[in-house]
């Protein structure tokens, strides 16, 4: 009995561990302190390698803007290429469309990680992009000490201000997770437009 008791609590512990390092955090967010104003037209492009998630990610931003009452366009709807549309074309779309900023988010990296107790720390990317031309196992129960995989995906996110053609917020993103990274996508945009919210670009 006792040993069925210590058993289920270094599982619960495990899976407590496990969850207390998912999920998204900011990495030294940073905001143009001069800009005053709010958006409400955007356009939201994904520099992601495969148009697959990048229709979901950039579909999920689109959702969530629509909620809050703004016109959001996501690129993989008006581009049908399976590339990143280039640069130039993006510039003549966002004019076509009269929209006043344009949120950037685009893949860094993603690592495997094995995580003891206490955790690690890992380091991440501490530059952010400030330009649109940079833009292109089984646990051991009888082992004292828990360890699990997870996987860390490390994004950027930057909003621009299309009147001046400068980023006015931009923060790289880590995302610890377990299992697909697709079911990553809904509650990182949740962050992400949190955040945009609170700083008063979206109402």
């Amino acid at each position: 009995m006792r040993g069925k008791t210590l058993l289920s609590i270094v599982v619960l512990t495990g899976l407590l561990l496990a969850q207390a390092c998912t999920g998204t955090k900011l990495i030294n967010p940073w905001k143009d302190a001069a800009y005053q104003g709010h958006m409400s037209r955007m356009f939201v492009i994904g520099i992601v390698k495969d148009r697959g998630p990048r229709s979901l990610l950039e579909n999920e931003f689109v959702r969530k803007l629509k909620e809050r009452g703004i016109y959001a366009v996501a690129s993989t709807a008006l581009f049908p290429s399976e590339e990143v549309p280039p640069r130039e074309d993006v510039r003549a779309k966002v004019r076509e469309l009269g929209v006043d900023a344009v949120l950037v988010v685009k893949f860094i990296k993603k690592e495997t990680g094995d995580t003891y107790t206490p955790m690690r720390n890992y380091a991440v990317p501490q530059n952010i992009i400030m330009s649109w031309d940079e833009l292109f196992g089984v646990p051991d129960y009888n082992a004292q000490d828990l360890s699990y995989d997870y996987k860390v995906v490390t994004m950027q996110t930057t909003l621009f201000s299309v009147e001046t053609g400068k980023p006015v917020w931009s923060s790289l993103s880590e995302t610890r997770y377990e299992g697909g990274l697709i079911r990553q996508i809904k509650p990182f945009v949740s962050v992400i437009i949190g955040v945009l919210q609170e700083q008063k670009f979206i109402r």
